[in-house]
């Protein structure tokens, strides 16, 4: 944002609360393999869609991201609502030697022909700091745009969750904008 916008709305009475910062990504060429990870969706999973939501819970638990507003319940929900009939063929569950790692759901922006956004990324609280992050996150790049045809990649995350920019930077993404949320009063 302009400075001086900022400093109109600070003028004003309202009171910066965060910042989210959006990267990019031109997405060209097949999807990366890592050996020995595997990636399947919910769609071709044996797991059911309550151990799924397990998973998931596990691998917010204890992140930077911001939607630990949200039951589980109202996540599960709203991928449905959000992605349509088939959201499990957009659920990735990511193994490592059989044992899960991570999960990452790819898609296509609603009103966009080839915008691949991530509904959620994560990895299980065990395997972090390892690394898992940015190979999770470029394979799901691959998948995004293997599987739904993505051409770019957009991806945002709070300014203050320097994990997720190390990660988008490692994988080549570009800063493209920033955004401020405001609130008014005290």
């Amino acid at each position: 944002m302009d400075e001086a916008y900022k400093d109109w709305l600070l003028g004003l009475g309202f009171r910066k609360i965060s910042a989210i910062v959006e990267y990019t990504k031109e997405l060209e060429g097949s999807a990366d393999r890592e050996p020995g990870i595997t990636a399947e969706s919910l769609a071709e999973s044996i797991l059911t869609d309550s151990e799924f939501a397990v998973l998931y819970d596990r691998c917010r638990s204890g992140s930077a991201n911001k939607n630990n507003l949200f039951s589980i319940e109202q996540i599960m929900e709203s991928l449905s609502s959000e992605l349509g009939a088939d959201w499990r063929v957009h659920c990735f569950i990511f193994r490592e030697n059989g044992q899960a790692v991570g999960i990452s759901i790819p898609h296509i922006e609603q009103g966009t022909a080839d915008e691949g956004r991530l509904f959620y990324f994560g990895v299980v609280p065990e395997e972090r700091g390892k690394g898992y992050g940015a190979i999770l996150h470029r394979l799901s790049l691959g998948l995004m745009r293997e599987r739904f045809n993505a051409i770019v990649y957009v991806g945002s995350t709070d300014e203050s969750n320097r994990h997720m920019i190390r990660i988008f930077e490692r994988n080549g993404c570009r800063l493209r904008d920033k955004k401020g949320i405001y609130r008014i009063g005290t």
